[in-house]
């Protein structure tokens, strides 16, 4: 099985894997990881505990997915608990069947058995996907059982996939923290006496107009007429050697792109003051990332870094899809748009461990947001 190790490269990137779903699982002697801890920042929250992990958005919406031990042989299994912020929520629960080729004999049941310490606690029918809704009645015995020490399988035949429970309790704990829930009687882990009524609020969803850039050949004469060496000078100037600013390929300290010809900063339109300019920032054994900068259409150009990790942009939107191995089974997903002024970060997330559970990501664990909108530039 192919290590979750991140390449060198891909360690000093921004966001595009700040959540680095593998890096925590095999540092040596890390008891846990946690990234964005203030919820109220709008960043949200992601932490996570040997076989689970927990992430929060900007409206307080935590979703919490556990796997299969990571030092197992059992077949790649995870649940997933979703919960809305405010009283009144009830907790979504989620099974998903690992469906990858990568695992020798991996069967494909229509349904399974939940089984709890050798109880039944009835089925789970299974989609063509190898995913299931649980019923109230098993995520209420499951969240208890993850409490504790329970042995927790799902069984089809003679065929049986084992939940880990190690973490589970902390990042129930974490959860219950970011939506003011300890102590209170709608807790996960530390129920108490105080009213529901008292927990945290959702959060309103941040709302973005999306602006798509009206091509010209007005527009198009302005990309042309930048002086590209003036621009690097400043981007140069501007953009320090930090881990939040990695970009060696413009710094020229890329090995590979200096000895091929480092490629040339590319420019594109945005508005009749602003202008995007990109270039590769960095390459690693799997990923690439892209640096954007708004630049003023005219000199000084005074460029701002958008990211240093994006793979695409088109239409007024810089997205970035970065793996977090080769396999493919884990990845993070982030993403801009542009308002007419500046772009906004309307997504931040992973799908989650790097677990063999499905290519492309098991889940959907984002830790921010946005209604987008799209409005007509007039």
């Amino acid at each position: 099985m192919q290590s979750c190790k991140k390449t060198s490269q891909a360690m000093h990137r921004k966001t595009a894997i700040k959540h680095a779903v593998c890096a925590v699982l095999l540092l040596p002697g890390m008891a846990y990881a946690a990234t964005g801890t203030n919820i109220n920042s709008g960043k949200g929250i992601h932490f996570s505990h040997q076989d689970w992990e927990v992430a929060c958005d900007n409206t307080r919406t935590c979703r919490a997915a556990g796997y299969q031990a990571d030092d197992s042989d059992s077949f790649p299994v995870s649940v997933l608990f979703t919960r809305k912020a405010g009283a009144g929520q009830n907790v979504d629960g989620q099974l998903k069947l690992g469906s990858t080729d990568y695992v020798d004999g991996q069967p494909t049941p229509q349904s399974v058995h939940l089984f709890i310490n050798s109880t039944s606690y009835g089925t789970v029918g299974l989609d063509s996907g190898l995913s299931g809704t649980l019923s109230a009645l098993q995520i209420q015995a499951l969240i208890a059982a993850l409490a504790g020490h329970s042995v927790i399988q799902f069984k089809s035949g003679q065929d049986t996939w084992n939940l880990s429970g190690q973490g589970a309790a902390a990042v129930f704990l974490k959860m219950d923290d970011v939506q003011g829930r300890i102590d209170t009687t709608s807790a996960l882990l530390r129920k108490g006496k105080k009213p529901e009524a008292s927990v945290l609020p959702a959060l309103p969803m941040t709302v973005v107009n999306w602006v798509k850039p009206v091509e010209s050949s007005a527009l198009k004469r302005l990309t042309k007429s930048v002086d590209l060496i003036q621009l690097k000078q400043e981007i140069l100037a501007q953009t320090p050697k930090t881990d939040d600013h990695y970009c060696p390929v413009i710094w020229g300290e890329d090995v590979y792109t200096t000895a091929n010809n480092e490629p040339a900063l590319d420019i594109q339109p945005l508005s009749s003051h602003k202008l995007l300019a990109s270039n590769l920032c960095w390459r690693g054994a799997y990923n690439e990332g892209y640096g954007y900068w708004v630049i003023n259409t005219q000199k000084p150009y005074q460029p701002k870094l958008v990211t240093s990790g994006a793979s695409d942009y088109a239409d007024g939107v810089i997205s970035g899809a970065q793996k977090g191995r080769g396999l493919g089974d884990c990845w993070s997903h982030e993403e801009w748009v542009w308002n007419g002024q500046q772009f906004i970060q309307t997504d931040e997330s992973t799908t989650g461990m790097c677990r063999l559970v499905e290519l492309g990501g098991a889940w959907d664990l984002p830790t921010r947001v946005a209604i987008v909108k799209k409005q007509v530039k007039k």
